[in-house]
């Protein structure tokens, strides 16, 4: 019977930990502009100006060929899940 009450106690703990866990990740709708913008004397804008200077930088990417909308397809082609389509 010991052996089943601390059981639960630890299942309850984990519980209570993965519930809690992740709380601080959810994500927040921040409204950014909170003046308006049409007042007579708006504040002036604070701009941050980040310039990357990374290695990953310096690296080469290829790309496929852009999606043409105008080219005619096969049917029978089917979609590549790693790309993104729009027309």
């Amino acid at each position: 019977m010991n052996t089943v009450i601390k059981k639960t106690q630890w299942m309850c703990i984990g519980l209570l930990v993965a519930l809690t866990g992740g709380a601080p990740a959810i994500a927040d709708d921040t409204e950014i502009l909170l003046i308006n913008p049409n007042a007579a004397s708006p504040p002036q804008p604070n701009i941050m100006f980040i310039i990357d200077s990374s290695g990953s930088m310096n690296d080469e990417v290829e790309s496929k060929v852009a999606y043409d909308p105008l080219t005619l397809y096969p049917p029978d082609a089917s979609c590549d899940p790693n790309r993104l389509y729009w027309t």
